[in-house]
C-alpha cells in the first residue's frame, strides 16, 4: 500500500522541496511507500490538478491525499491515524461539520456574513502558524466523527473508491468551494465522511469573503440550489 500526496504549489520544484511545510514534514519519512505527485509552478484550479492526478493512480488500496502545500504534519502517528480513519469512513479530513444547512458558505460558517458558527456540530482540530510552537489552536470538536462537510485543506480516501464511484472534483470551481462541492457529491453517492485524530499546523487562514470567493459561492449556489 502506498500513501500518495497530490499537491499543487505555486513554488518551483526546488523551492517546494526546500521551503514548503509539507515537504519538510515528509522529509523525515524515508519510505518508498510515501509518494508526492507534485504540480509545481501551478496556475490551474485545484480540481483540474486533482482530476488529472486521478488518471495516474496505482493500486486500489493505495491512499490518496489531496492537500495543500502549507501544512505541517506534527503527528508521528499520522499514518496509523489515517488508516484508522479510513477503516471507519470512506473519505476523511482534518475538520468538518456534522450538519449542513441551506446556503451554507463553508464547512465552518452557517451564514453568508461569516459570523454564525454552530460549535456543537463541528469536529476536528487544526493548529495555525508559520513556526513552532503554533500561533493558535482551533479546537472545533471531538475527532473521528461522521460529518457532512470537510475542509479541503486535507482530503484522503482509497484510490479504488474514486474509480468505483466515478468521484471527481468539479472543475467549475478553482480554489474555493471545490471541497464543499466534492463532499456533497460524495454524500449524494452514499459515501461516509469523517474527521481524523491527527495533529497538523496550517500556515494559511483562508480567503473567505474576497471577490473570487464570492464568485465561487454564486456558482456553488447556482449548481446546488442551496
Amino acid at each position: 500500500m502506498k500513501i500518495i500526496f497530490v499537491v499543487a504549489t505555486r513554488l518551483t520544484y526546488e523551492a517546494f522541496t526546500k521551503d514548503a511545510a509539507l515537504a519538510k514534514s515528509l522529509a523525515m519519512y524515508d519510505s518508498e511507500n510515501i509518494e508526492i505527485v507534485l504540480y509545481p509552478e501551478n496556475t490551474h484550479g485545484l480540481p483540474r490538478v486533482y482530476n488529472h492526478a486521478m488518471g495516474n493512480l496505482g493500486a486500489q488500496d493505495d491512499i490518496v491525499i489531496f492537500c495543500h502545500d502549507d501544512i505541517y504534519l506534527l503527528d508521528f502517528y499520522w499514518i496509523d491515524n489515517l488508516i484508522v480513519g479510513l477503516e471507519r469512513f470512506d473519505i476523511v479530513g482534518l475538520a468538518g461539520n456534522r450538519t449542513r444547512v441551506k446556503n451554507q458558505p463553508s464547512w465552518l460558517f452557517k451564514d453568508a456574513a461569516l459570523k454564525d458558527i454552530d460549535f456543537a456540530s463541528l469536529s476536528g482540530m487544526v493548529a495555525h502558524g508559520k513556526s513552532l510552537p503554533p500561533t493558535s489552536l482551533s479546537i472545533y470538536g471531538p475527532p473521528l466523527q461522521e460529518v457532512e462537510l470537510l475542509d479541503g485543506v486535507f482530503l484522503a480516501c482509497r484510490a479504488g473508491l474514486l474509480a468505483k464511484h466515478q468521484l471527481r472534483f468539479d472543475e467549475l470551481f478553482e480554489f474555493d468551494f471545490y471541497d464543499l462541492d466534492f463532499c456533497r457529491t460524495a454524500r449524494q453517492k452514499g459515501l461516509r465522511l469523517g474527521t481524523l485524530m491527527t495533529s497538523v499546523m496550517h500556515e494559511s487562514a483562508g480567503n473567505f469573503g474576497i471577490s473570487a470567493w464570492q464568485k465561487a459561492m454564486a456558482n456553488y449556489l447556482l449548481k446546488w440550489g442551496d
